[in-house]
């Protein structure tokens, strides 16, 4: 009930602060998740329920189109399956980014890091660990749309808004700096990394 409560909660914060300019998508139907499921294995909860009540969004504000566009099931599905983006190492079901670039990624290996949030680009190493959950993961994406973009959708600053990047994660997230700072946690980052530098290791 606890991650329920997150993902509603964000859903109604992003609603209440962009209006009309919040494109929601009708939830995954039961086919979409078990194609999704059959394909990367069990999703944590707080990603189901998310999917099961919006199956992806979009925020119609002036930005960068990766930044604003939590991705639905068949998108998931083509960054993993098709050959045309970036590949995706394998345990890493993406949810937002560069179809060709960065992406922010869920976490399916087994172990500490099962069910974090991770970002990775498999063309360039430098992975960082984000959130220690999706539900942790939405509230600081809501937090920093909330946090950069007046309600018409234009960026409070003159210039360019902030990253949404670990720093401002961790400020949301109070689990995560311990994950971070975990010994097996840098270690399975290095080895990430060495997907991104070798090509080894993708789906």
């Amino acid at each position: 009930m606890i991650h329920e409560s997150v993902i509603d909660s964000c859903l109604n914060r992003l609603s209440a602060h962009f209006g009309p300019l919040v494109m929601i998508r009708p939830p995954a139907t039961a086919a979409d998740l078990a194609d999704l499921e059959r394909t990367v294995g069990p999703l944590p909860r707080d990603l189901t329920i998310f999917l099961s009540t919006c199956n992806g969004l979009r925020v119609g504000v002036v930005g960068l189109h990766e930044e604003l566009h939590m991705w639905h099931v068949r998108e998931m599905l083509a960054a993993i399956c098709d050959c045309s983006g970036s590949p995706v190492a394998a345990g890493l079901v993406p949810v937002r980014g560069d179809v060709s670039g960065p992406r922010d990624c869920l976490v399916l290996e087994a172990g500490d890091v099962h069910g974090t949030v991770v970002a990775w680009d498999a063309w360039v190493p430098g992975a960082e660990l984000l959130s220690s959950s999706f539900g942790h993961y939405l509230d600081a994406w809501v937090n920093f749309l909330i946090a950069n973009y007046e309600a018409n959708g234009r960026s409070k600053q003159d210039e360019a808004p902030g990253r949404f990047d670990a720093v401002f994660t961790g400020r949301c997230d109070s689990d995560v700096t311990s994950l971070r700072n975990a010994r097996t946690t840098r270690e399975w980052l290095n080895r990430l990394d060495a997907c991104a530098s070798s090509g080894a290791d993708f789906e």
